[in-house]
């Protein structure tokens, strides 16, 4: 076993804000909290079922060792082969797809990215490195700097009083749409201002009010029809869900809140829609 404790204690000593995570066991299954849970692999894949909350830490457990704790999920992958720098591997990058595919895999399943950049024997990123990684921020910058349904009509089948559709739609972090207390089957759907290219979908839960959503379907109006076409499904949203289909012209987009952890009524902060260039 690592000596967890020690190793936060240096850290919440000189970096108080950061956030500590690992893994233990001979299996690595296991998570050391106290912050952060592991996902479990170490190719930037996470889970299509993914909760912010797991059983107490190995190392850091809860007075209540049957209460669930508040940590969400990091993926770790290397943008080399291993986690260590090689001369002979300076031409084994991962390409710019292949992160973007881990992007959507990572982040777009309501998990943190920690992609592994390491130095060389100079203590320095390699050059090709840096221009992989500058690559990546810009291909991930150009496809979410806005979103196609931002400030679109919004209308929903249940709305608390003081809350509003439109709020999936404000870009705002700290507005969302709340529907009634004890409605938690409900649908948003926003018809977008101009018919845009798309194939990309992004949902997010207002997470400062925890997470809830475990069943949704997202559907679509092209512009040359009103017929509604599902375009995808899951179970968990989160932080963030990034759901990909093929490329078409949306007019509308809605999403239906099938099922709630508890019946609690869904906060949703976000309905989005993009296009990212293929690759």
């Amino acid at each position: 076993m690592y000596d967890w404790r020690t190793w936060y204690n240096i850290l919440s000593k000189n970096q108080p804000d950061a956030l500590g995570g690992g893994c233990g066991g001979s299996s690595g299954e296991r998570d050391c909290g106290p912050d952060t849970v592991w996902v479990g692999t170490e190719d930037g894949q996470g889970k299509l079922e993914s909760w912010s909350f797991s059983s107490p830490s190995v190392e850091f457990p809860s007075s209540d060792p049957t209460t669930l704790v508040w940590g969400g999920y990091f993926c770790d992958v290397s943008i080399r082969p291993g986690w260590f720098w090689h001369r002979e591997e300076n031409n084994q990058l991962k390409t710019l797809a292949q992160l973007v595919d881990i992007y959507f895999h990572s982040v777009g399943r309501n998990c943190v990215l920690q992609l592994n950049v390491p130095p060389n024997e100079d203590g320095l990123i390699e050059a090709g490195d840096i221009q992989r990684v500058t690559e990546f921020g810009a291909y991930i910058n150009q496809t979410f700097a806005k979103s196609f349904a931002f400030h679109g009509n919004a209308t929903a089948t249940s709305v608390m009083c003081g809350s509003s559709a439109n709020y999936v739609v404000d870009g705002l972090q700290d507005t969302f749409w709340l529907t009634d207390i004890g409605v938690s089957v409900a649908s948003v759907t926003v018809k977008l201002l101009v018919p845009s290219k798309s194939n990309v979908v992004a949902i997010q839960e207002h997470i400062a009010l925890g997470q809830y959503v475990n069943k949704y379907s997202v559907e679509i109006q092209t512009s040359n029809s009103t017929d509604w076409i599902q375009v995808s499904n899951g179970t968990t949203i989160g932080y963030k869900k990034l759901d990909r289909f093929d490329t078409v012209e949306v007019a509308a987009v809605r999403l239906n809140i099938l099922s709630t952890l508890y019946g609690i009524n869904p906060a949703i902060e976000l309905l989005g829609l993009y296009y990212a260039a293929p690759l």
